[in-house]
């Protein structure tokens, strides 16, 4: 069983709904540093950084960052079709994305660094590399919708 932790408005809604959708047994904590008790402690001490949505796998594992999730969720629950099962398609969605897009998900994603790690290591500011990132996402989005 996988454990969530959200709060309204942290983009949890999503990770639930795909987490449905893969038929996972998950379980809610309510908690985010907007929301100070228990779920919250909880969360930081799987989260040093409080960020929600978060996840954590049965092995501890703890993955932050909605579309990080949502990747995750798709590999390890290929029939949920929550990412194309051709492994092509998925790459041509990738490679359709402007450099620093593709480049600023992957550093997210797939290294862990935080938007404001991100800009840091970018030498961009923050504001600069959140676009990029939502922008790229949205793009990904939307092309993973279609294959």
């Amino acid at each position: 069983m996988v454990t969530l932790y959200g709060a309204k408005g942290s983009g949890s809604a999503a990770i639930e709904v795909a987490l449905e959708w893969a038929g996972a047994p998950w379980t809610l904590v309510q908690g985010a540093t907007w929301e100070p008790g228990p779920g919250y402690e909880a969360l930081k001490q799987t989260n040093p950084l409080g960020q929600v949505p978060t996840l954590v796998l049965p092995d501890g594992t703890a993955i932050s960052e909605s579309a990080a999730i949502l990747i995750h969720l798709g590999l390890a629950h290929p029939a949920s079709g929550l990412l194309p099962a051709d492994a092509a398609a998925r790459a041509r969605c990738l490679r359709g994305l402007e450099a620093k897009q593709r480049q600023a998900i992957a550093l997210a994603f797939f290294d862990g660094l935080s938007h404001g790690e991100l800009a840091q290591h970018l030498r961009q500011p923050l504001g600069t590399v959140k676009t990029w990132v939502r922008r790229g996402l949205a793009r990904l989005r939307s092309c993973l919708e279609t294959q």
